[in-house]
């Protein structure tokens, strides 16, 4: 019989993406390309917050299933993302539109500006730039404050489930 300890790790994707929500550079590069008028490169700043966020949430709450590499989940019957809706409807129709990817959500022009080279212009930068620091605020709420605490209940939680 063995007396070896188990080390209980965090696979690569979860661990990119906890560093990704804790670092705050994404706001002067985001202040840089606003000066040069790159709001389509700008607002993939915003949205990648976003999207590594959703997807530790949803990690945190299946932590024995796989990281999630795809967002087919986003939904209004997802408790988190239901109470989002609750909170303010126009915010979260502006950046996941009804949980379909369309051209006037900031998913969908997440898409059409790193698949497609669109341009967005300032008025709508600001408006998605507005909804999706509010977004990001909010779902942020469910997370410990540091990165250390998080890295830490990561930890614990996949830990305990498995």
């Amino acid at each position: 019989m063995s007396n070896k300890k188990t080390i209980t790790r965090l696979s690569k994707k979860p661990a990119a993406a906890l560093k990704e929500v804790y670092d705050s550079s994404y706001k002067s590069r985001a202040k840089e390309l606003e000066k040069i008028n790159e709001y389509g490169f700008a607002i993939l700043l915003y949205w990648n917050k976003i999207e590594a966020l959703i997807k530790l949430l949803k990690y945190h709450k299946n932590i024995d299933k796989n990281y999630p590499d795809k967002l087919d989940f986003i939904s209004r019957n997802w408790g988190i993302l239901k109470n989002l809706h609750q909170l303010n409807s126009a915010n979260y129709i502006l950046v996941f539109s009804n949980g379909r990817k369309n051209n006037k959500c900031l998913w969908g022009v997440r898409d059409r500006v790193a698949h497609a080279s669109h341009t967005v212009i300032k008025e709508d930068y600001y408006k998605y730039k507005t909804a999706a620091t509010w977004v990001f605020n909010q779902l942020f709420t469910n997370m410990p404050e540091t990165l250390e605490e998080a890295r830490k209940q990561y930890l614990a939680h996949k830990k305990k489930a498995g």
